[in-house]
């Protein structure tokens, strides 16, 4: 049952991971196309959350710790 919850967390963790990274793509295509500000906004933010997300789903942080 462990196991199969740990799975699961990184499969999570990396369909997070590979959503957040076509952010950080949509965000350098906007700075390119001179939307400078927002461009770098939306990397930033997708970046970030990316990193968040494989921290603690992709090695196996139980939810339970951050929830409280």
């Amino acid at each position: 049952m462990l196991l199969d919850i740990h799975l699961g967390q990184r499969a999570i963790a990396f369909s997070v991971g590979i959503g957040f990274a076509v952010g950080t793509l949509a965000g350098g295509v906007l700075w390119l196309a001179g939307r400078r500000l927002l461009g770098t906004c939306v990397g930033i933010l997708a970046c970030s959350f990316s990193i968040v997300a494989y921290v603690v789903l992709g090695l196996g942080i139980p939810l339970e710790w951050i929830i409280q």
